[in-house]
């Protein structure tokens, strides 16, 4: 199942807000939005970018002119992935395969999936996924002021905090193409960041 096709299945379920990081992705953000709205066209966009030198906001705004339910969150300067999605959580709680990858970034991954679960216990094959959905219920009790992690650990993490609070986790499979625009965010910070986030959360989980 394609990511455009699961997401007009879940946007059958109600009130949603896509919340959409970025970080210099002027050549992408239009085609994402407007791809988007081919499946939905009800629910707000939240797109939440960290002042991109690329001029990726200003293509944002200009979208917002035709379409009253996009908003950005501009903020001050690159603080990471995590630090994004915890910023555009708190404004919406106040108010599986790939194609195209490269050999390295596949045996990546699948190595990082099992290597969280195998030291957390975590009952996800995905666990750095961006693509989720999550009830405020839980939002809201998952501790998202301490949570530390920024990169892709921060997926790993929020996962983890929402499984220890009891969510029910279903997974649905989706095919992540490569990107053919912009730059990868993939860094040695990040993946450093990685390694040690599983363990920080099982040590948490112990003392």
């Amino acid at each position: 199942m394609g990511i455009m096709s699961l997401l007009k299945l879940v946007l059958l379920m109600g009130k949603k807000v896509i919340i959409i990081p970025t970080y210099n992705e002027a050549q992408n953000i239009a085609s994402i939005i407007r791809q988007v709205r081919v499946y939905d066209k009800d629910s707000s966009i939240l797109v939440v970018d960290d002042s991109s030198p690329d001029g990726t906001a200003d293509i944002v705004t200009g979208m917002m002119t035709n379409d009253s339910k996009i908003s950005l969150l501009l903020r001050k300067g690159k603080e990471g992935l995590g630090k994004a999605y915890l910023h555009a959580f708190k404004e919406v709680v106040a108010g599986g395969g790939t194609s195209g990858w490269v050999f390295w970034r596949r045996l990546l991954s699948k190595f990082a999936n099992f290597y969280c679960k195998v030291i957390t216990g975590m009952p996800v094959s995905d666990t750095t996924a961006g693509f989720y959905l999550m009830r405020t219920k839980f939002m809201r009790e998952a501790g998202l002021d301490n949570i530390t992690s920024n990169g892709h650990a921060f997926q790993m993490e929020l996962k983890y905090r929402l499984w220890k609070k009891g969510a029910r986790m279903v997974e649905i499979p989706v095919v992540l193409p490569d990107r053919n625009l912009g730059k990868s965010k993939m860094s040695k910070g990040v993946i450093g960041e990685a390694v040690w986030a599983p363990w920080k959360m099982r040590l948490n989980k112990l003392i």
